[in-house]
């Protein structure tokens, strides 16, 4: 049967070959003029010089020895791999070239660049060493050129790890099972969704305050410092988690908004294109050539502070924090001791108004430690074996999942109290009405949980659909794999299994769902089963038209829609929400405490 799934595997990734390329280069560093293009070749119309050696090397990358970036710029979408050598002293010590290519944006949020991004690697270490032996360059292009001119095209259908997966079984002539009895879901090797996993980790309880603003279709800004490859992989991670999920049955008023727009790495010399972004939305212009009408949110990653001392370029910023190379993580939840100055920190998020800082909401904390449970097997096994077999603590490209814990707890109790007060840094604290309301409740119940909480612990399982079973199989095979000390037969033709990765995604898109038919209920006073009702239908016959319109959201609703009903950045985030997805006014009554009729709190 592994034979037969390897196989399959092989013959679906030999199917359909890797996109043709419009553009390939290699850039390399010259004391005297900074970075140029040392050779390229390019079809008709597609613009190189002034472009690609800016996108294709971010601010601070001479600090790390490789690297891997992925950019979009006009009708294309770019991959460029970075290497760092040392050099005679007349290089001032160092070489740096990037070996990159640029394909037609037609097929989803990257081209499938990422199906180049192995040989351009290969490619970046043979010339790193002679930028003048360029015959593997011409070599490659001749091989996987495009025809025609340079005229990109526009993807009118989000290229999810879904629809990957769908034409792969769809070029199979007979679906293959594995040992279990399911569908085996693989991806391409370089496939951005296999950090579907360290983006969990990287932001723990804030990836769902970061899928709500991505919900609201805002300008999303991520400051990091290099490495950038995690980061443009987490700028694709959010743009699939945040699209709406074909098992919605909502229309959205706008095509465009079916998705986040991913712009991948951006630098200073972008500020010119952000500007053009920063201008009010419209129903029917665009504000730029290339811009879909009516919406400028994107979510994109920069290395370039200056970019963050802009705020009218962005919305939201995330800060990312510089990863150390003592303090690894193991997955979601896997959080080292905090000691001292250097120990790992979450990311922090800012609104570019305010500049209040944004956290998780108590709702989040709780729905992540569920998730966190559901994946403890895996990661914990990570964990163990990387401290068995030690990758190199000095490479810029180590990933921030899976690394080695280099300090192990001697009690797990003691490791998982650390976990919660890790995660608690990032939350909001609970409110004064919340914890008097648990108190009373927990009075009048005799110690028994609360309703509301039973309710939403159901709703989150819910969310996590087969990720449970799933885990556990993954650990199995894992295991015997590690036992029989053979190859990984679910690794063959270049593709790899997905099925946690596909598994997290459908958990996001279930939370998406979860929030669009809550929403839909509450704004149909006809059909909604909770006790949300018209505003007007309160006030007297003579208030204005708008008044007729507001929609009144009590507590039942919020919990429907999987936010928390005691957090005020969620009342108004469902203002926002409801504003621009059904055209709706919303007054938001969240929880409290009445008495006699009248709320105390």
């Amino acid at each position: 049967m592994a034979e037969q799934s390897g196989a399959s595997a092989s013959q679906a990734s030999s199917w359909e070959p890797p996109p043709p390329l419009a553009a390939l280069f290699l850039i390399k560093f010259d004391v005297k003029v900074g970075y140029t293009i040392a050779w390229k070749q390019s079809l008709a119309g597609v613009p190189l010089e002034g472009v690609v050696e800016y996108k294709s090397l971010p601010s601070g990358l001479h600090n790390v020895k490789h690297d891997l970036v992925y950019f979009v710029h006009e009708r294309w979408a770019g991959v460029s791999a970075f290497r760092n050598a040392e050099a005679e002293q007349g290089e001032r010590g160092a070489r740096f070239i990037a070996v990159g290519a640029l394909v037609r944006l037609g097929d989803g949020r990257l081209g499938r660049a990422w199906e180049h991004a192995g040989p351009l690697t290969d490619l970046a270490a043979r010339l790193v060493a002679d930028t003048g032996e360029v015959r593997p360059l011409e070599e490659y292009w001749d091989a996987h050129r495009a025809s025609g001119d340079g005229d990109g095209e526009v993807s009118k259908e989000p290229d999810s790890p879904f629809t990957v997966a769908r034409r792969r079984n769809r070029a199979l002539s007979s679906v293959t099972l594995g040992a279990s009895g399911v569908l085996q879901q693989t991806l391409p090797e370089h496939h951005p969704a296999y950090s579907i996993l360290g983006f969990l980790d990287t932001f723990g309880p804030l990836a769902f305050a970061l899928h709500r603003m991505a919900l609201l279709r805002r300008r999303i800004l991520i400051v990091t410092p290099p490495p950038v490859k995690a980061p443009c992989e987490y700028v694709y991670d959010l743009s699939i988690l945040s699209s709406l999920p074909h098992s919605l049955s909502y229309t959205p008023p706008s095509e465009a908004l079916t998705r986040l727009r991913p712009l991948f790495n951006l630098g200073i010399h972008d500020i010119p294109y952000l500007t053009t972004l920063s201008k009010p939305l419209s129903n029917g212009s665009s504000s730029d050539a290339h811009s879909e009408p009516g919406y400028n949110g994107f979510i994109a990653c920069t290395t370039d502070e200056i970019l963050a001392m802009k705020p009218e370029l962005y919305d939201v910023l995330v800060e990312l924090p510089r990863p150390s190379r003592s303090l690894r993580t193991a997955g979601p939840g896997r959080k080292p001791r905090n000691k001292g100055a250097g120990a790992q920190r979450w990311p922090v998020m800012r609104l570019s108004g305010s500049g209040d800082e944004m956290k998780a909401t108590q709702r989040d904390l709780r729905r992540y430690r569920s998730l966190r449970r559901a994946l403890s097997p895996l990661t914990k096994m990570e964990s163990e074996r990387q401290s068995v077999d030690m990758q190199d603590e000095d490479s810029e490209e180590t990933h921030l999942l899976f690394n080695s814990v280099h300090e192990r707890f001697d009690d797990e109790g003691e490791e998982e109290l650390q976990h919660r007060q890790d995660e608690e840094k990032v939350t909001e604290k609970p409110t004064w009405s919340e914890l008097a309301y648990s108190s009373f409740m927990w009075w009048a119940s005799a110690g028994e949980r609360e309703e509301g909480l039973k309710t939403e612990d159901d709703q989150d399982a819910a969310l996590l659909g087969n990720l449970p079973d799933l885990v556990r199989r993954e650990v199995e095979r894992r295991r015997y794999r590690d036992d029989s000390d053979d190859e990984d037969t679910a690794h063959h033709g270049g593709e790899r299994r997905a099925e946690i990765e596909m598994a997290i995604i459908a958990y996001f898109h279930r939370l998406t769902r979860t929030l669009f038919e809550g929403a839909e209920m509450a704004l149909q006073p006809e059909v909604r089963r909770a006790p949300s009702q018209v505003v007007a239908q309160d006030e007297d016959d003579d208030d204005d038209d708008d008044d007729e319109d507001t929609v009144r959201f009590e507590s039942d609703d919020l919990r429907r829609c999987g936010l928390d009903v005691w957090s005020d950045r969620d009342r108004r985030f469902i203002v926002a929400f409801a504003d621009l997805w059904f055209g709706r006014a919303v007054e938001v009554r969240g929880a409290g405490i009445e008495c006699c009729g009248m709320r105390i709190c």
